[in-house]
């Protein structure tokens, strides 16, 4: 992960599709891409992420998405949005791990 907003975008992005691509069950998928879906309004930005920021650890790609999403706080994205994207990925974890 290299810093900057770009980064931090193309991170999130690549750890949320990854949690989406190996969610438990169609409902976890759903709510992770609903996060994504989420993430594009708020930013305008629906860039894909590099093929080169694929995570396939779930541990790995939780922690990628929380930093990268408040790394885009006051960037890109408000304080709101950013609680609002949290708390969504939050329930879909839920969902997800049960």
């Amino acid at each position: 992960m290299h810093g900057g907003l770009a980064p931090a975008m193309a991170n999130a992005r690549a750890a949320l599709g990854s949690l989406a691509d190996h969610a438990s069950s169609v409902l976890a998928a759903s709510d992770y891409e609903r996060v994504l879906l989420t993430l594009d309004v708020y930013t305008r930005d629906p860039s894909p992420s590099s093929s080169e920021d694929v995570v396939d650890d779930p541990r790995t790609a939780i922690a990628t998405a929380q930093l990268s999403l408040r790394a885009l706080e006051g960037v890109q994205l408000t304080s709101l949005h950013v609680e609002v994207l949290l708390v969504m990925l939050d329930d879909a974890l839920a969902d997800d791990l049960g």
